[in-house]
Formats: C-alpha cells, sequence, structure tokens
C-alpha cells in the first residue's frame, strides 16, 4: 500500500510529466456596465475548463486570466467574453472588427 503521501507525489509527478503550459493573459473588456457585469464575466471565466484563475475589474475594464493552454485556448477565452456580449482583445494589441 503506497499510503496518502505517495500518492499525493505519484498524481503531481504525472501531472507534471504532462506539461501543463500555465499561461497569463490581460484582456481589455469594453460593454461593462456596472460591478454586475464584471460579475458575470469572471463567473463565466472561472466557470470554464483549463481556467485556474480569473479577476474582473470594472473600474479598470479589464480582466487577468491564467489558464492552461493545453486545456483551453486564449481564442475560447476571449470567444466566451465575447458570447456574453462583452468586446475583449488582448491588453496591448490593436483592436479589429472581432467582437466590435
Amino acid at each position: 500500500m503506497l499510503g496518502l503521501p505517495n500518492m499525493m507525489a505519484n498524481l503531481c509527478e504525472r501531472l507534471y510529466e504532462q506539461g501543463g503550459k500555465e499561461m497569463k493573459t490581460e484582456l481589455n473588456i469594453n460593454g461593462m456596465h456596472c460591478e454586475s457585469c464584471a460579475a458575470d464575466i469572471q463567473e463565466t471565466l472561472a466557470e470554464t475548463n483549463g481556467v485556474s484563475y480569473a479577476q474582473v475589474s470594472y473600474d479598470d475594464r479589464q480582466a487577468i486570466v491564467d489558464y492552461d493552454e493545453n486545456t483551453v485556448q486564449q481564442a475560447t477565452i476571449l470567444k466566451k467574453i465575447q458570447d456574453l456580449g462583452y468586446t475583449a482583445i488582448v491588453a496591448g494589441e490593436a483592436q479589429s472588427g472581432v467582437g466590435a
């Protein structure tokens, strides 16, 4: 019998070997009208498979998202926000017609 500490160590080792690629992105979001909008976006992102952290600021009109690139793509995160009715672009990138 391995025991719980050894089982946890084996699990962590397997997860590491799978090569999760943790990414962080900062997004500019347009179209929010109140704190409730930010909360809706944050909840949607937090429920997205592969997203480990999401913080949305109504005051700054921005989101910070940590995600596993092997599980979810940045484009999928942007689309989730756009599906809620907001425009989202990666901070520092020029805005295109997508989602505008």
